[in-house]
């Protein structure tokens, strides 16, 4: 299933690549976010989780490979799975300066659950104060699944973004311009 994900990723990477336009702003980004499940009870390390995403934007249309914890209670605790990973297939829906509006509709595996397969629907505002770095709040939903039993998650995520641009690029015009406008 690993091999899949990665698969997917990489042909959606090599093809976007192929078909890039010369209008929009093409170069790959890391992302740190910690997550908050704002609707189930617990402890402070049963309610948060850490995610890391790398990617690649096209424009206004991203797509990331993120891996991350469910929480961060220590193995062996009763808990059948603490890792994940997704793709996540994100799309600017709007933009006016150094803010934006994005939508993420992802999807992956948790690995040896119960409930193994996750999906994600995430909202975010965004603010970019340079050309490198975003800052993110999101809120959204985990949707958990398996045979014989399904559940959800309400979060809200704090992330920080990377643009691995370099200075004086095409891409690093094209960004500058499109935060402008």
């Amino acid at each position: 299933m690993k091999s899949c994900f990665l698969v997917i990723f990489l042909a959606v990477t090599i093809l976007g690549y192929g078909q890039e336009r010369e209008t929009e702003a093409h170069y790959f980004y890391t992302s740190a976010t910690l997550s908050v499940y704002t609707n189930t009870a617990g402890s402070f390390n049963q309610k948060v989780f850490p995610t890391l995403e790398f990617g690649k934007t096209y424009g206004i249309f991203d797509i990331g490979l993120a891996t991350g914890r469910l929480n961060l209670v220590k193995s062996g605790s009763g808990i059948d799975s603490l890792w994940y990973s997704e793709i996540r297939p994100t799309i600017n829906v709007f933009s006016k300066g150094r803010f934006s509006e994005s939508l993420t509709l992802g999807a992956g595996i948790v690995y040896n659950a119960k409930q193994n397969f996750i999906t994600e629907v995430t909202n975010c505002i965004n603010f970019s104060p340079d050309d490198y770095f975003t800052l993110a709040v999101c809120q959204g939903n985990y949707f958990y699944d398996g045979r014989y039993s399904t559940s959800r998650a309400q979060v809200i995520s704090l992330a920080v973004t990377y643009n691995f641009i370099k200075k004086d690029s095409k891409n690093d015009h094209k960004r500058k311009k499109s935060l402008l406008n």
